[in-house]
Parts: structure tokens; sequence; C-alpha cells
């Protein structure tokens, strides 16, 4: 009974704020207000007291429901009363991340007769960011033998909120220390995409958060959770006596690799062996359980595997390697 009857009240106090909001009101209003805090589930306003001000009534509207109508998207809200302040600023909590808040402060005399009221619209701060993909690239057409060259694109798709004044996207190297920091605005999209350009590591690290600005300053949100960035393996490979052995350099921080082959450059590739984090070379006798045509050419590559946080990443596919049997 205890919930349906604080139901009741803050229905019955909501009834109330909106009846005094309508009501003309004397003195001079609240003005001068302005959005102190955010936080994700919290927000808090200031304003100037008047002379006769001696208490606040804090309400906000509250979404309710929220439905498609036709091809639009509506939210219900409804005003709930807050709490009561003597002092000319509140915290408000309980609120939900990335939302737009409407505030109504109705102010009171020492005698308790309401003066005037104000609404104003705060925000909370974003949610905590979401990392959907990544994907580390040679930058140009890779040749074995030019790695001291080369070097590598990173690319990362960020889950867009609606909220967020843009995003801080950090790198980190294989063993956490930072490497880079960059910060992009946000775009009306569902992700928005931001690359790191020329880094010559084969694994990365990445963490995401949104920010947003509000009176001059700029408040952060969450780091999103870490998300692993691998490079494909460069590989040889070796006919010897039969047999196709391939080899590959070690990727930093990968926990396996699997080894792909097919007698097709477009077609499709055949997982033949699975290898563990300190192996970088198999060898194979078969194909499609049958024995390697001399002669023909064969294209074959390797994926490196992490596993970490319930996930498993794997390096993008770049490029597919090439190895003629019988030489």
């Amino acid at each position: 009974m205890a919930g349906k009857e604080n139901k009741i009240i803050l229905f019955i106090m909501g009834v109330i704020c909106i009846f005094l909001i309508s009501r003309p009101m004397e003195g001079k209003a609240v003005f001068h207000i302005n959005q102190q805090g955010m936080e994700e589930n919290a927000v808090t306003v200031s304003w100037n007291r008047q002379s006769k001000e001696a208490s606040f009534d804090i309400s906000v509207y509250m979404p309710v429901s929220s439905y498609w109508e036709g091809n639009t998207f509506r939210t219900d809200y409804a005003l709930k009363y807050i709490g009561s302040t003597s002092q000319a600023s509140y915290r408000i909590a309980g609120l939900e991340g990335g939302r737009k808040y409407k505030i109504v402060i109705i102010s009171y005399d020492s005698e308790g007769n309401p003066l005037s009221s104000i609404e104003y619209v705060a925000q909370t701060l974003p949610k905590k960011a979401e990392v959907l993909k990544t994907a580390l690239k040679w930058s140009s057409y890779y040749s074995y033998g030019q790695d001291k060259t080369m070097t590598y694109n990173l690319y990362t798709d960020i889950m867009s909120q609606d909220s967020a004044d843009g995003y801080e996207v950090c790198l980190f190297n294989a063993k956490g220390k930072k490497v880079k920091s960059q910060k992009i605005s946000a775009k009306n999209s569902i992700s928005i995409r931001h690359t790191f350009y020329d880094l010559r590591e084969n694994s990365y690290i990445i963490k995401v958060r949104a920010y947003k600005n509000a009176n001059g300053m700029t408040y952060y949100g969450k780091w999103s959770s870490k998300v692993y960035a691998l490079r494909q393996p460069k590989c040889q490979a070796k006919w010897y006596q039969n047999k196709l052995y391939i080899r590959w350099e070690k990727i930093k921080g990968a926990n396996g690799y699997d080894v792909y082959i097919c007698d097709k450059k477009k077609g499709t590739y055949k997982k033949i062996k699975s290898a563990g984090a300190g192996t970088t070379m198999i060898y194979t006798k078969k194909y499609k359980n049958k024995k390697f045509k001399t002669g023909k050419q064969y294209y074959y590559y390797v994926i490196a595997k992490k596993k970490a946080g319930g996930k498993t990443y794997e390096s993008a596919l770049s490029y597919r390697f090439k190895v003629t049997t019988g030489k």
C-alpha cells in the first residue's frame, strides 16, 4: 500500500504544482538559473534568490511512456514533485542518462505564499560510450620485407548518442601505455567512425567516452569497456617435402591464431588449423582432405585472436598471401 500511497501523494502534489504555475503571482521571477553540475543520473541547478524568497519547490517533467505514432517516436511526460529547499541550488537525482529534463521551480515567501515560477531545461551526461567495432589495417598495399616503413590505420566505429556533443577516443599499446588521444565532434547518425592514421604497433587497446559542453565547461561520461584491435599477421609460406609450411609474426596480446587456405584468391577460404598464443608456424599436407597439387597456386592468411571480457576480438583481413606448390 505504501507504494500506491506515494504515487497518489506525488500525483496530488503534481496537480498542486500545475495549479500554482497557472496562477498569477506577485513579485519578481527567479532569474539567471544555470546548470552547475552534470552527471549521468543527476543534475544540479542554481539560481539567484530575490529578497522575499524563503523557500523553493522543485518539480521535473518525467517521462512516463514512449511509443510510435506512425513514423514518429513520441514520449509522454508528467510533472513530478522532487523536493523543497531553502537554498538557491538543488541536486536532482534518479534521472536517466543522455536526456533533457524540464525543471519547474516555484518560490515562496516566509509565510508560504507562492511568489514566482520559472522553467529550465537541464541535461544529464550521455550514457557510457559503446564501441561497435574496430579494424587495424595496412594503410597501403602490402609488400613483405617493407615492414620497417609500413604504417597502419585504426578504424573505430562508435555508437552515436543524440545527447553527446562529441567523444574522446583514447589509444593504448598492448602494455596499457597511452599512445594517443583525440576528440571528435558528434554527428547526427547511428554511428561515428574515427581513424588513427600512421600507426606502427600490431595491436592496440581503445577506450571511448562521450562529453557534453555546458556553461563554459566540459563534462565527461564514463569510459567504454576496453576494446582490442589486432592487425592481421604478416605471413610467409614454404613448400618442402610435400608439405606446406606457414609462418607468421607474433601479434602482441593475441591468445591464438587461425590459418586459412583456398585455391582461388576470391574463393571460400577453409580454416585448416588453429594455434595457441606461443605458436607462430604450422604445416599441412592436405587441403580439403586432398593432397596439394604440384605447381598450383594457393592463397592463405592468418587471423589473430584475443579473448577478453567475454568477447573474442579478431584481426581484420587486409591481405591474402600466395604460394606455389612444388617450388
